[in-house]
């Protein structure tokens, strides 16, 4: 199977970006944004999931195979002119761009200088560097796909000789611009795999030196922005690279990133229209200023789907429908934390449904699948129900929020409902069923648990979390044909089609005929002040040279 940029011509339904559709800036604006605190590192390989600033950094002085264009649940050309997968799915071969280049911003004269293109090399170093025992990323399990990675991440220092390496890893370097990798099995969404950090090319020469490489003046970097400054826990600047070879989307040039702590000194910056963006409280900033990043997390309502009567559909459905997610969100999380949602994969993960799927809060349809399932005004209900949470506040007033739904909107005796908090790991365990050994255990027949995702894509949120074999939530083991459908979307090596795929998921799972083994409630956000000159992105990693700004309307 082979497959190029330009050649896919489902390209605007998938959300694979061309460069040939972007626009090039005027004259070049500033961005000005201020963090709460400084960036812990600009080394791709040693970031968590949860770095956000950090990787929104990465996003705009590295680019990878591809690149996340997260405002379309898709894909953007990155180094990859075109690539090819073997009959078994098991080698991916990419042929990579000849125009971009490793450069280097010089602080003392301002000037950026081209080092070397980009080659496979780099990209085999990067691996070689990310599985290694001594070297490793300690976040990055995505890289375990690689064939050998795992081997070596685990193996005895003592043995990891440069030979045995590149000899055991599954990823080589054909030529200068043709790199191979074996994975253990076949994943369509390996190709999102090579748009995260841990997967970015890193020239070995500039990076494995016993000096911090990742700093100012000493950074190599291949994406669209470099590093002109960075006084830490101060300031940091970043300039577009003028070798660059792609049109910027938005009028971007320059980012001017001040970290402070002091939020209603940011919001007073702000208030002058010396900031154009910053994370803030809900209310901080006036409506128009005022608006949200949503983070790949979600939190859910679990069942544990041996137990009566959570065992039937019908009453899954109901205990869904009674709660209004959008008054949940608004009266029990602190303002603008949480976006609700009537399906599982948030907004910027690669092939998740564009278009929201799901039922969502409905009275009458609750009621009607509750009597109809023989519990008409909670009658028949077999034994109390047990609603098991996290023993932290917000928990436990989500909880209460959600029973008070039951008791209004079914017509439940309160003492039907029980809410149980307890650590942190005793909800994750009994949602995960570490307890089955003991046959004399109950598990609670509601949990309340988030999910975050390890990659941006839409597998993460079928196969990672509820899958029969292999998902972390245990709410039923009887495979189906849902389970077989998420085997298929994970080798489906066309966008589309997968994408299709994930959507009938979704409806299996979350439509009026859902099987509701969870109930995704809301999304995570964080609430951002955004003066009304601004475009920029509010899901996925962040792409500034997708941002523009109305210099006119800032007075620039």
């Amino acid at each position: 199977m082979r497959f190029s940029l330009l050649l896919l011509s489902l390209a605007l339904l998938i959300g694979w970006s061309s460069p040939l559709a972007l626009a090039q800036p005027g004259d070049g604006a500033t961005l000005r944004l201020a963090l709460p605190e400084d960036i812990i590192s600009l080394d791709p390989g040693r970031l968590s999931p949860y770095q956000y600033d950090a990787r929104d950094l990465i996003e705009n002085l590295f680019v990878g195979l591809a690149a996340h264009e997260p405002d379309a649940n898709g894909l953007a050309s990155g180094l990859a002119a075109s690539w090819e997968v073997s009959e078994d799915g098991l080698t991916w071969t990419f042929h990579l761009r000849d125009d971009i280049n490793w450069v280097r911003h010089n602080p003392a004269t301002g000037e950026t200088a081209v080092l070397r293109p980009v080659t496979a090399d780099d990209l085999v170093y990067t691996l070689q560097r990310a599985c290694s025992a001594v070297t490793g990323s300690r976040y990055a399990t995505s890289i375990f796909i690689i064939d050998g990675c795992q081997v070596l991440y685990r193996a005895d220092p003592r043995f990891l000789t440069p030979a045995f390496v590149a000899e055991r890893l599954g990823v080589r370097a054909l030529d200068a611009r043709t790199v191979q990798y074996k994975l253990l099995f076949p994943a369509a969404y390996f190709l999102t795999f090579t748009a995260m950090p841990e997967f970015r090319p890193l020239p070995r020469e500039y990076v494995d030196v016993p000096t911090a490489w990742a700093e100012q003046g000493s950074i190599v970097t291949n994406g669209p922005f470099v590093l002109a400054e960075w006084v830490h826990s101060h300031h940091m600047t970043l300039l577009r690279n003028p070798y660059w070879p792609e049109p910027f989307a938005g009028n971007v040039t320059r980012v001017e990133i001040t970290f402070e702590p002091d939020v209603p000194a940011a919001l007073a910056q702000f208030n002058a229209g010396q900031i154009d963006r910053m994370y803030a409280p809900a209310g901080a900033a006036p409506p128009e200023q005022t608006g949200r990043v949503i983070r790949p997390s979600v939190i859910v309502m679990g069942f544990s789907m041996e137990r009566a009567p959570v065992d039937e559909r019908g009453v899954r459905q109901a205990l869904a429908w009674s709660v209004d997610r959008a008054a949940l969100a608004a009266q029990v999380l602190a303002p603008g934390a949480g976006v609700p949602v009537t399906q599982f994969a948030p907004p910027g993960m690669v092939a998740a449904p564009v278009d929201a799927i799901g039922q969502g809060y409905n009275p009458d349809l609750a009621r009607q699948a509750f009597a109809n399932a023989g519990h008409l005004n909670c009658n028949s209900i077999p034994e109390q129900i047990e609603f098991m949470v996290s023993d932290t506040p917000q928990a436990q007033a989500i909880a209460e929020f959600i029973v008070a739904s039951w008791q209004r909107e079914l017509g439940c005796n309160p003492g039907l409902f029980t809410i149980t908090p307890a650590p942190f790991t005793t909800v994750r365990d009994n949602a995960r069923d570490a307890y089955s050994d003991d046959v004399d255990y109950k598990r609670p027949h509601v949990w309340l648990l988030s999910w975050t995702a390890d990659y941006y894509d839409a597998n993460d949120w079928y196969f990672g979390p509820l899958h029969c074999r292999e998902g972390v939530f245990r709410t039923d083991p009887a495979c189906d044909e849902t389970d077989a459908l998420i085997d298929t979307a994970g080798v489906q090596y066309d966008l589309a089609a997968r994408a299709r795929m994930y959507a009938d998921i979704e409806d299996r799972w979350f439509g009026v005929a859902g099987e509701y083994p969870v109930v995704p409630l809301y999304a995570a956000a964080q609430p951002i002040a955004q003066q009304s000159w601004l475009r920029a992105g509010a899901v996925g990693p962040a792409r500034f040279d997708r941002w523009s700004i109305d210099t006119a309307a800032r007075g620039d």
